[in-house]
This record gives structure tokens, sequence and C-alpha cells, in this order.
């Protein structure tokens, strides 16, 4: 506790800087491009902010009136923006404050409703502007007297300390009797407190019957969110119900067209490129006994990669009649304009993939008894003819050739860093390789899985294209094996994935530190092929050590 003496003296301060003026002391926003007509509709987000306001006495030459003005008002001011709405915090001297009574805010004549706060020595009040000028007016108990100045915010210096909550939420658009749980439809996170609760605090009761579509129409529904610092969010979305509208269709049999959206995390246009190559452009649909069984139908040759499928018509499983050998499936629907969503379990991507299928009204026509499925088309797979070296016909016999054999793991690196795809390139090579040293020459061994999948295996070594030799195949798993320059050499592969489609490719590194010594070996003699010794012929040395051992001997 400062001494009555000194109390005295800085109320007699406070006191000179006012009475050498006749008029209030006003302060002035500065005029820079920044200071002027920034305001909430003009970017700023939601949160807690502070701002350094700016003084200076009706009479610039007064400079004891000015620093007795600065000195009654700290230099921040918290601002806290909600809803376009700005809640503003002077904070006032903690020295000074208990000479300060009576304190009023006002934005022209008119006084806001300012709540004082005499612990932290502060007054809080709304704003329709965080720039404008407002006038503090205060008794001061040692003048006896009230005192008035002006203050101002320099918005160039406004600083985010906390953002408000943000909430994910879109249109929603259902039929009368959808089940529709509207907090599983939104989700709110702050970047201070990571997820934040959701709250609805709009009446849902007319559309809303346990979580069930009742009565048609559009209505507004709103969220709120608030973290931990008291900042709320709200937001709106609009919730169309709609009534049940049957087709009107006569009995008998249609084909329809459809179309297909993929849905999921990832590469959206791939996602939808492979649901379009998963599910036939053409569907059928059958009218009998007031019951509408659309047949979905797959593309043969990818539907073998495909395990479970399930169906969902207007946010419900359905019962789904799967026929593999057909590659189809039956299911009920109530129209055909409900939304449908197919996931399907793909085996040799070891996930499950979803897609959402609309069928097209406008291309509905009916069709004979006797056409009731699309006729079969003929698939043409891409070659799979693997490249394979050149060997000179010229006859030299060898009598031994001796190598040294290496393990080494090696990574993959799949394009645009796609998590899908790194995980499936992972899954086709297997992480551990073999490395031959013959002749002074290297020769990297790749061992691939799910090779019935795949084909057209290339390999590019600094993105030049190289020869190769497939040295294994099983059926299940297949090694090839091509020379290399180095250890840090730039190794690409690139495949056709029957169940994708296309082509893949990826880039693979070795990592040098886990080269390990596994032995030298021989071979004293060789097959009598009459083939001559070369880096095509040596490619195949090191596959009978991997695999039977029949020529080879661990040199003592």
């Amino acid at each position: 506790m400062i001494s009555k003496k000194i109390q005295q003296l800085i109320a007699g301060a406070l006191v000179m800087g006012v009475v050498l003026g006749t008029a209030p002391i006003k302060v002035y926003a500065a005029e820079g491009n920044r200071s002027i007509g920034i305001e909430h509709k003009s970017g700023y987000k939601d949160g807690i902010y502070h701002v350094k306001n700016k003084t200076e006495y009706i009479d610039p030459s007064n400079e004891t009136g000015n620093s007795m003005a600065r000195n009654a008002l700290k230099e921040n001011t918290n601002v806290k923006i909600e809803n376009g709405k700005y809640r503003i915090t002077f904070s006032f001297n903690d020295m000074l404050y208990q000479f300060m009574k009576d304190i009023k805010i006002f934005s022209g004549d008119k006084e806001l409703e300012a709540k004082i706060n005499d612990e932290k020595k502060s007054a809080t009040f709304e704003s329709d502007s965080i720039n404008e000028k407002l006038r503090v007016d205060m008794f001061i108990t040692m003048m006896n007297r009230k005192v008035s100045f002006y203050v101002t915010q320099d918005i160039g210096t406004m600083e985010l300390e906390n953002e408000a909550p943000t909430i994910e939420a879109s249109d929603i658009s259902i039929t009368i009797g959808d089940s529709l749980n509207l907090l599983d439809k939104v989700k709110a996170s702050d970047k201070e407190d990571g997820e934040v609760n959701v709250e609805i605090v709009s009446d849902t009761s007319k559309f809303l019957k346990g979580n069930v579509a009742i009565k048609a129409g559009t209505y507004d529904v709103e969220y709120k969110a608030v973290d931990k610092t008291g900042l709320e969010t709200r937001k709106k979305v609009s919730v169309t119900v709609k009534d049940i509208v049957k087709d009107n269709l006569d009995q008998g049999k249609y084909s329809i067209k459809n179309t297909v959206e993929y849905i999921g995390d990832g590469n959206a246009q791939i996602g939808n490129e492979m649901a379009r190559k998963t599910l036939e452009e053409v569907s059928f649909l059958e009218i009998k006994d007031d019951e509408k069984l659309l047949t979905l139908k797959f593309n043969k040759d990818q539907f073998k990669f495909i395990g479970d499928v399930n169906i969902t018509v207007d946010g419900k499983e359905v019962e789904v009649d799967l026929n593999r050998e057909k590659a189809e499936a039956v299911i009920k629907v109530p129209s055909i304009n409900s939304d449908i969503r197919v996931s399907v379990a793909v085996s040799i991507m070891g996930r499950t993939t979803t897609f959402k299928t609309s069928l097209l009204e406008n291309t509905l026509t009916k069709i004979d008894d006797t056409s009731t499925s699309k006729p079969e088309e003929e698939t043409i797979n891409p070659g799979t003819t693997e490249t394979k070296p050149s060997v000179d016909e010229n006859k030299t016999e060898i009598k031994v050739v001796k190598g040294k054999l290496y393990s080494i793991t090696n990574e993959v690196h799949y394009q645009d860093k796609n998590s899908i795809g790194q995980s499936m390139a992972r899954q086709y090579l297997d992480k551990l390789s073999y490395i031959e040293e013959v002749e002074g020459k290297r020769y990297l061994n790749l061992t691939f899985s799910g090779i019935e999948y795949m084909s057209k295996h290339r390999f590019f070594i600094n993105n030049q294209e190289i020869s190769y030799k497939k040295v294994s195949d099983d059926g299940k798993k297949a090694t090839f094996r091509f020379e290399i320059p180095n250890l840090d050499a730039r190794i690409k592969v690139k495949m056709y994935v029957a169940p994708m489609g296309r082509d893949v490719e990826f880039d693979v590194t070795l990592n040098k530190d886990t080269l390990k010594f596994i032995k030298e070996y021989s071979v004293k003699t060789l097959p009598q092929t009459g083939g001559m010794v070369d880096s095509s012929l040596l490619f195949m040395l090191g596959s009978t050590l991997i695999g039977s051992g029949a020529y080879l001997r661990k040199k003592k």
C-alpha cells in the first residue's frame, strides 16, 4: 500500500494535467491506411483480440495534458468479437484508479451500458464498431469534479489471442419417415481446445419426433458451440423434409442409367474413377406388386476382387441379394430418387470403399421381359507380357562365377504422399529385398505380393526404363531382378493393377544402413544353354541361391 503522501502527489499530478486545459482530453485514431474502416464484416474472425489505444490531448501543445491522459488509461484494449458484435474492455491505471468514480462510456451522445469491475479496474461494454471514437467520463475524488476524454483504437496493432470455435455443418435433405440425428451431422473444433461440444438451440419439434422426420417443409436449425474461455459460435443450416413421392410407374421391367460419387478421404478423382469402373453404368428396375426391385450390376473383372457388399437406402442398411456369378446385387428401393450408397470390401486394397449412386430418371426405359439384363461386353485387359532381356546366342563355356549376397530393406513413396496409395504400395512390395554383387556389378531383387492382381511391370533407374528378369512366380508372389548403379539410385516401379483398372506407380529407396552381408557363393558350371555370361545372364545367378540352391555352395 502506497503512503498517503504519495497518493496525494499522484492525485495532484492527475488534477494538474486536467486543470491545465479548459476542455476535455481528446484522443484521435491515426489516419493511416490500416486504421480506418476495418470492420468484422471485412474479415475479422470471432475471437479475443488485444489492440493498442492512442491518446492525444485536444491542445497538442499541452504535453502535461497528453501525458496524464495516457497515464489514466492502460495502453492495451481487450476486444471480444462474437457474432458480429464487439465487446470492449478498457483497463485503467492501477495506482490512479482509486481516485476514479462514476465511470461512464459514451458513443456520441449515447451512453453505453458498461460493466465496471473494481477488482480488475476495468470497464466492459458492447459497441457496434472497433474503430469508433468513444468518450470516457469519470469523477475525480481529489478534484471533486467530473473530467472527460476520448479514446480510439489503433487498428493496425490488433492481434488475435484466442480464436472462437468453428462449426462444420451443411444443409440437410431428407424424406418423411427418415431417421435424423442432427448432432451426427455437425462437428465443432477450437484451435486452443480441440473438439468442442455442440448443442442445438432451435426448436426441432415441428418436423422431428424421436429423431424421425414427420412433416414436410424447410426448417432452420441453429447450432451453438462454446469454448473454455466462453467464446461462442453459432451456425444455421437448412433442413428440407420432402414428402414421400410415388413414382407412378407401371408394372414391368426398366433399364436406367446411374451416376457414381466417391465418398471418403483421399483423391476424389481417383475414387470416382474406381467407383465407375466397379459399377456398370446401366442398372435395372422391376416394378412388381408395388415393390421396386433394383438390380445393380458390377463389372465382372472388378467384382472378383470384391468381398462383402453393403448398401444403404435413404440412410438405412437394406438386405442385399448378392449373385456373385452374375456380379449383381438386388435391393428394394422406395423410389428411384432414393439416396443409395454402396460399400464394397476390396481385397487387394485391404479396405472398404464407399460410393453413392444416383439413378437418372430421364434415362428410364421400359424393356421387354426377354431383355432383363444388358448384353455382356467383352473386356480386354492390358497385356501381361513381361519384358525379357536379350541374350547373345554365342556359346561360351564358363567354369566358375563368384558372387556375394546381401539383404537390405526398402521404403516406398507414393505420388502426392497419398495415404491410401502409400499403404497400397507398401502392401504390394515386400520390405526386405536382396542385393547381389557379381563381377563388380550390383543386382537388386524386389519381391511383390498379390501378383495375381498385377501385370505389365516396368522399372526405371534415374528416370530411364531398364530391362529386368522375373526370376520367380508362384502365382501369389513374384521376384524381379535388375541391375542398379549404386544404393542411392532413384528407383521407380510402374505396373497395371486390375482392381483399379489403371497403372500405379511409386518410388523405392533403399535403406543403406540396413545392408547386411549374408554369404559368398560360386557357380561351378552353368546349364548347357549356350548363353554367354553377360549382364543379362548374370541376373539369373542369385535366383538359385535364394531359391533351390541346386548349383550353389557356400564358400568355405
